[in-house]
């Protein structure tokens, strides 16, 4: 059960839980874009091979956004400017490492600078759009 920033899911995160069978789980999904915001829940390689979630988890409540499932992939589409959630519950035991999360999340940074005249130190900084999560809302 965990949260992971948007700057963390533009790259895969997994959750600090294991997922135990019944044990239903709400996210939870702010997109602080004007657009349509992109998210997925893919199966990990585990044990030499990738997990098929959606044969032993299923995701339902959807508000705020709709959804794809395949056997090893969901697929998210958040509405603009919204919390989006759903339930997602295993009706198996699926370990952490499993499930990766992640997001087509957009970075939008600036380049600067600073220092006197015998040093000039370049400084990247910038926002992050798109969504964050939290796997226990």
């Amino acid at each position: 059960m965990a949260t992971f920033t948007r700057l963390q899911l533009r790259t895969r995160q997994n959750d600090t839980a294991d997922f135990s069978s019944g044990g239903a789980r709400d996210f939870s999904l702010v997109n602080n874009n004007n657009t349509t915001a992109y998210f997925n829940i893919e199966g990990g390689v585990f044990a030499g091979s990738q997990v098929e979630l959606f044969g032993s988890a299923s995701i339902t409540s959807p508000v705020n956004c709709s959804f794809l499932t395949s056997s090893t992939v969901a697929g998210f589409i958040i509405n603009p400017n919204s919390t989006a959630t759903f339930t997602l519950t295993p009706s198996s035991f699926i370990p952490k490492e499993a499930i990766d999360f992640f997001a087509a999340n957009v970075f939008m940074a600036a380049t600067g600078s600073e220092g006197g005249h015998a040093e000039v130190v370049n400084q990247i900084s910038g926002s992050t759009f798109g969504v964050n999560l939290n796997t226990d809302a």
